[in-house]
């Protein structure tokens, strides 16, 4: 066989084993749940640059190759920069590992621990009810950023709370966000919530869910916050991602309903049982399906020949450019009339990402300016944790490689929140 034949078969064979994976892994491992679209039309076009190379001419088809060759090198080599640089904290975040730790808890300290189920998981998925917490009164596997991994005991309907804070009549604080409110990668007495609950020496309730945007923390204050009498409601604003959650979130046709209805509740508060069930149906499942794809997973070196890191970094810079702050404001907005008939504080506190620090450039100045805006108009005291994590290192206040932030970085967020609402 000579090198003309062997390239076109190369190249046939490879564009039909493509489609091949891109089938199995749409239909069969996420049983057509994932949107594939973008994958199934590259690997057609991949498919039928393989049946024109068959026409080509043989020195047309080395050239061709050399040249796929060599670009292919050339991102292999970005990828794997990106990947010891961009990626560093990737070991914290192994999913392997996670896994084992998480099942070594289960023997170790309590057989009925759970981990963190975020809402983002059921947008745009078939069910008859939407979750915005996770499971109640189970112990808690989140994450790793800081060396070990943070735990925590859930409230009676899923949050980050110690349960008896719903026993309260009255709250002095609300917060609502996301992981970063949550508590993602610290163990709760080193959260903002508790930080703050010390500082104010009052009640504190934190509402605050991993992977949410402004639309579902719409909802989260809508379904819960009419249960609590509070004094503030604290809105966290994180410039890396919430803009981007929110375009998805608007595309739900539950979620939906609380940006068109102000009326539109899901009652969870009296659906807590059948949340809990379908979160324990949903967690059961995706684990089992996560430990069959860890088993047989790609090592570090199929995910340079697939260009994982450069993909991922692609996909962040490409979701940046859609930020709606019109929506952004309505939500705002809507929050603002649910606690003005309470006389209730309004803060809007704006978080910054690793990536503004790291990379040393200000594409976010615009969200920051879009959320002052807005906050003036709604009257809302807006708090810049940017400007005061520029006035000493900011990467001080991450774990190394970046993520959420360190136990020294939540910290002084809430002394800053405190110092403002003083």
């Amino acid at each position: 066989m000579n090198i003309s034949k062997f390239l076109s078969l190369f190249y046939l064979l490879s564009s039909f084993l493509l489609l091949s994976y891109i089938f199995y892994k749409s239909e069969i491992v996420y049983h057509g749940e994932v949107d594939y679209t973008l994958k199934y039309i590259f690997g057609f076009i991949t498919f039928i640059f393989s049946l024109v190379f068959t026409k080509l001419n043989e020195n047309l088809k080395k050239n061709i190759s050399i040249l796929i060759f060599v670009t292919f090198s050339c991102l292999v080599i970005v990828d794997i920069y990106l990947y010891k640089f961009q990626f560093r904290s990737v070991g914290k975040y192994d999913e392997k590992h996670r896994i084992n730790f998480f099942e070594n808890y289960k023997k170790e300290n309590d057989e009925n621990a759970t981990m963190v189920i975020t809402p983002f998981n059921f947008i745009n998925k078939d069910k008859k009810i939407f979750p915005l917490s996770g499971l109640s009164n189970r112990t808690t596997i989140y994450c790793n950023e800081n060396g070990y991994y943070s735990v925590y005991k859930s409230d009676r309907y899923g949050f980050n709370n110690d349960d008896d804070v719903w026993n309260k009549k009255k709250i002095n604080t609300l917060l609502i966000g996301d992981s970063f409110t949550h508590g993602a990668c610290v163990n709760r007495k080193d959260s903002i919530a508790n930080n703050l609950e010390i500082l104010l020496k009052k009640e504190v309730i934190n509402l605050g869910m991993g992977s949410t945007g402004p639309l579902l923390q719409l909802a989260i204050l809508t379904e819960y916050g009419s249960l609590i009498n509070f004094e503030n409601l604290i809105w966290f604003y994180f410039e890396g991602n919430d803009y981007y959650e929110l375009e998805n979130e608007l595309s739900d046709n539950i979620l939906i309903r609380y940006f068109d209805d102000n009326s539109f509740s899901q009652n969870l508060i009296n659906r807590n049982s059948e949340k809990d069930k379908f979160l324990e149906i949903f967690f059961k499942k995706e684990f089992l399906k996560t430990k069959q794809n860890i088993n047989k997973n790609e090592n570090i070196y199929f995910k340079f020949l697939k260009l994982f890191h450069l993909r991922m970094f692609a996909i962040s810079l490409i979701n940046y450019q859609k930020p709606d702050f019109i929506k952004i404001n309505e939500i705002l907005q809507k929050a603002k009339n649910i606690i003005s008939k309470k006389n209730i504080n309004f803060y809007v506190v704006y978080l910054p990402s690793y990536e503004r620090y790291k990379s040393d450039h200000d594409k976010y100045e615009n969200s920051k300016k879009e959320l002052i805006k807005i906050s003036s108009k709604l009257n809302a005291k807006f708090v810049d944790i940017d400007k005061i994590f520029k006035s000493q290192d900011p990467l001080n206040f991450f774990p190394e490689g970046g993520g959420h932030y360190n136990e020294e970085g939540y910290l002084i967020i809430s002394e800053v929140v405190f110092q403002e609402m003083k």
